[in-house]
């Protein structure tokens, strides 16, 4: 686990260090001053930046990759059938 974590070629890594770049720079600058940098929803927080993060990525892959295989036949076909060749390339 750890070897995936610290892995610099990988998505976690860049997660933390990303994250960890714009914790500091919200301590240095922050947008409100009296919130303190543990607060109660702290965990709720780190919740949703791996969920969205993660999840919510490979979702929009797998439904971009089933629209992919869907529409590809079809697309097939219209260049068999020399539909989309005598269409400009800006239409």
């Amino acid at each position: 686990m750890l070897q995936t974590i610290w892995d610099t070629r990988g998505y976690f890594f860049w997660l933390l260090v990303v994250s960890a770049f714009c914790l500091i720079l919200e301590r240095l600058w922050p947008w409100r001053k009296e919130q303190r940098l543990v607060r109660r929803q702290f965990a709720q927080d780190l919740f949703w930046l791996f969920f969205n993060g993660q999840y919510v990525g490979i979702l929009v892959a797998y439904v971009g990759a089933f629209l992919f295989f869907w529409a590809a036949p079809a697309v097939w076909k219209a260049e068999a059938l020399d539909l989309i060749s005598s269409q400009p390339l800006w239409a």
